[in-house]
């Protein structure tokens, strides 16, 4: 029996769907635009215009950066730098939050750095650059001058330690060469002589070595006080508002606003037109 070969399926012809009445093409849509393009315009124009009066009428506020290194005693912070960060915001900080908003000169952060948790940055602002620095600089002084007291005191307490340390240590060593001056015939106090002396040798460089530990926390790499590592800054750059940004974004939403009136408005035109051709 002869293979059969399979049937051959009739042509199909492609048939395109109609195109949608509320479809628009993108010539059509370039054309709508075009012809809507002045409407664009006054749109843009609005925009701009009201980005122009917001940018008049809204205060000029400027920046002051400044950095502080907390000081250290005995290799340690004085004080923790969230603690100090947040209490140098609230006693600057009005409680009343809307009157905080509205206050200028004001300090305006203060934030530990990621990197070196005992350096504090702080910036300030104010209705000129010359306001921020000084009112910024003012804060400095303050801030160091608390700090030197809380420093003061604890190399003050550091300082009295080791002095007892010291005179500690020249007394066991008094008391040492007493007992080395002692002489004895009786073996048995020769020994217990011998063995005050090994006590009195021991404690005496233990006392030795806390002694050289002390005068090393007071060493000038582990003991500073703190320091402005950044004097307030005289930025001549507004801070806010920022006049480019806002100027793009009125742009750019004048242009989307009037393209989307013009096609919404030809979409209201055109549906009745639609409307009575559907209907003859």
């Amino acid at each position: 029996m002869p293979d059969q070969q399979p049937p051959i399926p009739p042509a199909t012809q492609i048939i395109a769907a109609p195109q949608s009445e509320d479809e628009i093409s993108l010539r059509e849509l370039w054309e709508r635009l075009m012809r809507g393009k002045r409407t664009i315009l006054l749109v843009t124009i609005l925009f701009l215009v009201l980005a122009g009066a917001y940018l008049g009428l809204s205060t000029t506020v400027y920046e002051s950066k400044a950095m502080v290194q907390i000081g250290r005693v005995a290799d340690q912070p004085i004080g923790n730098s969230h603690k100090l960060a947040s209490r140098l915001m609230n006693a600057y900080t009005p409680l009343n939050t809307e009157e905080a908003a509205r206050q200028l000169p004001k300090l305006y952060a203060v934030t530990p750095d990621k990197d070196v948790p005992t350096t504090l940055t702080l910036i300030g602002r104010g209705k000129s650059p010359a306001q921020a620095q000084t009112y910024l600089q003012g804060i400095l002084n303050k801030f160091i001058a608390s700090q030197r007291e809380i420093y003061d005191q604890a190399v003050q307490f550091r300082k009295a330690q080791l002095a007892q340390l010291q005179n500690q240590y020249q007394s066991m060593v008094k008391t040492g060469v007493q007992v080395t001056d002692r002489k004895s015939a009786d073996a048995e106090a020769q020994v217990l002589t011998l063995l005050a002396q090994s006590q009195q040798m021991s404690a005496a460089s233990a006392m030795l070595g806390q002694i050289d530990n002390a005068q090393i926390a007071l060493s000038p790499i582990n003991t500073r006080p703190s320091e402005i590592t950044l004097q307030a800054t005289n930025d001549p750059k507004a801070a806010q508002p920022k006049k480019l940004v806002i100027l793009i974004l009125a742009l750019f939403g004048g242009l989307i606003i009037g393209i989307f009136v013009v096609l919404l408005r030809d979409a209201f035109t055109i549906s009745p037109k639609v409307e009575d051709g559907r209907e003859s």
